[in-house]
Protein backbone atom coordinates (compact mmCIF):
# COMPACT_ATOMS: atom_id res chain seq x y z
CA UNK A 1 0.00 0.00 0.00
CA UNK A 2 2.84 2.38 0.83
CA UNK A 3 4.54 1.58 -2.48
CA UNK A 4 1.32 2.34 -4.39
CA UNK A 5 1.16 5.74 -2.66
CA UNK A 6 4.81 6.42 -3.58
CA UNK A 7 4.11 5.34 -7.17
CA UNK A 8 1.10 7.66 -7.49
CA UNK A 9 3.02 10.60 -6.02
CA UNK A 10 5.97 9.86 -8.29
CA UNK A 11 3.81 9.72 -11.46
CA UNK A 12 2.16 12.99 -10.49
CA UNK A 13 5.54 14.60 -9.90
CA UNK A 14 6.77 13.37 -13.30
CA UNK A 15 3.72 14.81 -15.09
CA UNK A 16 4.17 18.17 -13.37
CA UNK A 17 7.88 18.25 -14.18
CA UNK A 18 7.25 17.37 -17.82
CA UNK A 19 4.72 20.21 -18.03
CA UNK A 20 7.31 22.60 -16.61
CA UNK A 21 9.82 21.44 -19.24
CA UNK A 22 7.28 21.98 -22.10
CA UNK A 23 6.38 25.44 -20.85
CA UNK A 24 10.06 26.24 -20.37
CA UNK A 25 10.84 25.51 -24.01
CA UNK A 26 8.51 28.34 -25.04
CA UNK A 27 10.34 30.82 -22.82
CA UNK A 28 13.22 32.83 -24.25
CA UNK A 29 16.76 31.48 -24.11
CA UNK A 30 17.68 33.86 -21.29
CA UNK A 31 14.82 32.68 -19.08
CA UNK A 32 15.52 29.05 -20.00
CA UNK A 33 19.14 29.44 -18.92
CA UNK A 34 18.01 30.75 -15.54
CA UNK A 35 15.52 27.88 -15.02
CA UNK A 36 17.65 25.18 -16.64
CA UNK A 37 19.34 24.17 -13.38
CA UNK A 38 16.08 23.63 -11.51
CA UNK A 39 14.48 21.63 -14.34
CA UNK A 40 17.56 19.41 -14.70
CA UNK A 41 17.70 18.95 -10.95
CA UNK A 42 14.05 17.88 -10.92
CA UNK A 43 14.68 15.47 -13.77
CA UNK A 44 17.61 13.88 -11.92
CA UNK A 45 15.54 13.59 -8.74
CA UNK A 46 12.79 11.86 -10.72
CA UNK A 47 15.21 9.35 -12.21
CA UNK A 48 16.70 8.62 -8.79
CA UNK A 49 13.21 8.18 -7.32
CA UNK A 50 12.27 5.68 -10.02
CA UNK A 51 15.49 3.76 -9.44
CA UNK A 52 15.05 3.65 -5.65
CA UNK A 53 11.42 2.52 -5.90
CA UNK A 54 12.27 -0.24 -8.35
CA UNK A 55 15.08 -1.51 -6.12
CA UNK A 56 12.99 -1.49 -2.94
CA UNK A 57 10.27 -3.86 -4.21
CA UNK A 58 10.52 -7.09 -6.16
CA UNK A 59 8.12 -7.82 -9.03
CA UNK A 60 5.67 -9.76 -6.83
CA UNK A 61 5.38 -6.88 -4.34
CA UNK A 62 7.51 -8.46 -1.60
CA UNK A 63 10.32 -6.39 -0.09
CA UNK A 64 13.62 -6.94 -1.87
CA UNK A 65 16.26 -9.05 -0.08
CA UNK A 66 19.13 -7.24 1.57
CA UNK A 67 22.04 -7.19 -0.88
CA UNK A 68 24.63 -6.87 1.91
CA UNK A 69 23.44 -9.04 4.80
CA UNK A 70 25.39 -9.08 8.03
CA UNK A 71 27.72 -12.09 8.02
CA UNK A 72 27.67 -14.63 10.86
CA UNK A 73 30.53 -16.82 12.05
CA UNK A 74 30.27 -20.45 11.04
CA UNK A 75 30.83 -22.73 14.03
CA UNK A 76 32.89 -25.91 13.94
CA UNK A 77 30.88 -28.73 15.52
CA UNK A 78 32.87 -31.94 15.23
CA UNK A 79 31.19 -35.29 14.72
CA UNK A 80 32.54 -38.67 15.68
CA UNK A 81 34.91 -40.07 13.09
CA UNK A 82 33.70 -43.15 11.23
CA UNK A 83 35.73 -46.35 11.31
CA UNK A 84 37.06 -45.77 7.80
CA UNK A 85 37.89 -42.12 8.58
CA UNK A 86 36.41 -39.01 7.06
CA UNK A 87 37.69 -37.36 3.93
CA UNK A 88 39.65 -34.14 4.27
CA UNK A 89 40.05 -31.59 1.46
CA UNK A 90 43.40 -29.90 0.97
CA UNK A 91 45.67 -28.13 -1.49
CA UNK A 92 49.37 -28.63 -2.20
CA UNK A 93 51.83 -25.98 -1.06
CA UNK A 94 51.67 -22.99 -3.42
CA UNK A 95 53.21 -19.49 -3.34
CA UNK A 96 51.50 -17.42 -0.65
CA UNK A 97 49.90 -14.18 -1.81
CA UNK A 98 51.66 -11.02 -0.58
CA UNK A 99 54.37 -13.05 1.19
CA UNK A 100 57.43 -13.45 -1.05
CA UNK A 101 59.22 -16.76 -0.54
CA UNK A 102 56.42 -18.26 1.60
CA UNK A 103 54.27 -21.21 0.54
CA UNK A 104 50.84 -22.06 1.94
CA UNK A 105 48.13 -24.68 1.84
CA UNK A 106 44.50 -24.75 2.90
CA UNK A 107 42.70 -27.74 4.37
CA UNK A 108 39.18 -28.60 5.54
CA UNK A 109 39.45 -31.43 8.03
CA UNK A 110 37.22 -33.02 10.65
CA UNK A 111 38.11 -35.04 13.72
CA UNK A 112 40.03 -38.16 12.63
CA UNK A 113 40.86 -36.77 9.17
CA UNK A 114 44.36 -37.02 7.74
CA UNK A 115 45.92 -35.03 4.92
CA UNK A 116 49.43 -34.74 3.47
CA UNK A 117 51.55 -31.61 3.30
CA UNK A 118 53.17 -31.84 -0.08
CA UNK A 119 54.96 -29.83 -2.72
CA UNK A 120 53.17 -28.98 -5.95
CA UNK A 121 55.05 -31.81 -7.71
CA UNK A 122 53.58 -34.34 -5.23
CA UNK A 123 56.63 -34.76 -2.96
CA UNK A 124 55.19 -35.47 0.51
CA UNK A 125 56.88 -33.58 3.36
CA UNK A 126 54.77 -34.88 6.26
CA UNK A 127 51.24 -35.92 7.18
CA UNK A 128 48.74 -34.16 9.45
CA UNK A 129 45.99 -35.77 11.54
CA UNK A 130 43.31 -33.91 13.52
CA UNK A 131 42.70 -36.10 16.62
CA UNK A 132 40.79 -33.56 18.73
CA UNK A 133 39.25 -30.14 18.54
CA UNK A 134 36.25 -27.90 18.99
CA UNK A 135 35.12 -24.44 17.90
CA UNK A 136 37.77 -22.74 20.06
CA UNK A 137 40.92 -24.78 19.29
CA UNK A 138 42.29 -27.69 17.28
CA UNK A 139 44.91 -30.28 18.12
CA UNK A 140 46.90 -31.51 15.14
CA UNK A 141 49.41 -34.35 15.04
CA UNK A 142 52.26 -33.92 12.57
CA UNK A 143 53.77 -37.25 11.43
CA UNK A 144 57.24 -36.78 9.93
CA UNK A 145 60.51 -38.75 9.76
CA UNK A 146 61.59 -37.51 13.21
CA UNK A 147 58.41 -38.75 14.92
CA UNK A 148 55.08 -37.19 15.87
CA UNK A 149 54.60 -33.63 17.07
CA UNK A 150 51.32 -32.46 18.62
CA UNK A 151 50.38 -28.81 18.06
CA UNK A 152 47.55 -26.86 19.68
CA UNK A 153 46.09 -24.20 17.36
CA UNK A 154 43.70 -21.73 19.05
CA UNK A 155 41.01 -19.99 16.96
CA UNK A 156 42.22 -16.85 15.12
CA UNK A 157 45.77 -17.16 16.48
CA UNK A 158 48.96 -17.92 14.54
CA UNK A 159 51.21 -20.64 15.97
CA UNK A 160 54.76 -20.96 14.57
CA UNK A 161 56.45 -24.37 14.83
CA UNK A 162 59.61 -25.88 13.36
CA UNK A 163 59.09 -29.16 11.52
CA UNK A 164 61.87 -31.00 9.70
CA UNK A 165 64.16 -27.94 9.58
CA UNK A 166 61.54 -25.49 8.24
CA UNK A 167 59.33 -23.04 10.10
CA UNK A 168 55.55 -23.34 9.62
CA UNK A 169 52.70 -21.08 10.71
CA UNK A 170 49.43 -22.77 11.67
CA UNK A 171 46.26 -20.70 11.55
CA UNK A 172 42.66 -21.70 12.43
CA UNK A 173 40.62 -18.70 11.17
CA UNK A 174 36.99 -17.83 11.77
CA UNK A 175 34.82 -18.15 8.67
CA UNK A 176 31.95 -15.73 8.12
CA UNK A 177 28.96 -16.68 5.97
CA UNK A 178 25.59 -15.24 4.94
CA UNK A 179 22.86 -15.71 7.59
CA UNK A 180 20.95 -18.13 5.33
CA UNK A 181 24.06 -20.33 4.91
CA UNK A 182 25.06 -23.43 6.89
CA UNK A 183 25.62 -22.19 10.47
CA UNK A 184 27.77 -25.17 11.51
CA UNK A 185 30.30 -27.44 9.84
CA UNK A 186 31.89 -30.74 10.82
CA UNK A 187 35.09 -29.61 9.03
CA UNK A 188 37.56 -27.09 10.44
CA UNK A 189 39.38 -24.76 8.06
CA UNK A 190 43.18 -24.64 8.52
CA UNK A 191 45.85 -22.56 6.81
CA UNK A 192 49.45 -23.78 6.96
CA UNK A 193 52.26 -21.49 5.72
CA UNK A 194 55.90 -22.52 5.24
CA UNK A 195 58.00 -19.46 6.02
CA UNK A 196 61.09 -18.52 3.96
Amino acid sequence: MATEFVGIRLRRYIRLSMGVMKRSSAISNVAWTKRKGTVMQKFIVILLGIFVCSCAVEENGNPAKDLNPVKVRQRFEPTESSESGQVANWTALAPAPDRPGAFWLRANAGIGDTFPVQEKDGQKLFEVTVPEGNDEKLLVDVHYQGGVQRIEVPRDTTVTVEIGGSRYEWYYPSLYINPDGKATSDKAFLILTRLP
